[in-house]
């Protein structure tokens, strides 16, 4: 069995020659995904099939490696999460910004639910601490998490109005 990789398109000369391989040998050819789905490629592939050639797309990741590993990754997402911005990560990691950001930027959804959270969980102790936190505030602060992990966050942003609003007319009241 031989496995030949490709990372771009093969010629003809080259299928030619994987062609009398595949007569003695199983010939697997691997492609990358671009590659293989192309148009260019449909005529090539047929040809490649019906002469027991078999095509694969190569999943390998390709192009140039990236900067950063995963303990610094989980390192700059807990620095943002915590309220650094990406400027401070960068001069404080000695890392382009832009390299931090798109090593990370999969995480921004995450990273924006976590701050969300933390904020929530800060107001949440506000209100306690200045004797606003009532059960039923307590009970949409519940159904405000399930919101946001959900990510539907308009029904969120509806309850947390909701708490605003009992908030501000508690604290009437309360002069």
């Amino acid at each position: 069995m031989i496995e030949i990789k490709f990372s771009r398109f093969p010629r003809w000369d080259e299928i030619k020659e994987l062609e009398k391989k595949a007569k003695n040998n199983i010939i697997i050819v691997k492609l990358p995904k671009s590659i293989y789905n192309s148009s260019k490629m449909k005529y090539k592939l047929e040809y490649m099939r019906r002469k027991l050639i078999f095509v694969e797309v190569d999943e390998q990741k390709r192009g140039r490696p990236k900067k950063i590993d995963e303990s610094i990754k989980n390192y700059v997402v807990q620095l943002l999460t915590n309220g650094k911005n990406l400027s401070e990560i960068a001069r404080e990691l000695n890392i382009p910004r832009t390299t931090i950001f798109d090593n990370i930027k999969d995480f921004l959804p995450k990273i924006k639910r976590e701050k969300f959270m933390k904020l929530l969980y800060e107001y949440k102790e506000f209100l306690i601490e200045k004797e606003l936190y009532a059960p039923h505030v307590q009970i949409l602060f519940s159904e405000l998490e399930m919101h946001i992990k959900k990510e539907d966050f308009e029904n969120a942003k509806k309850i947390l109005d909701e708490i605003i609003k009992i908030s501000k007319s508690a604290r009437k009241n309360k002069k």
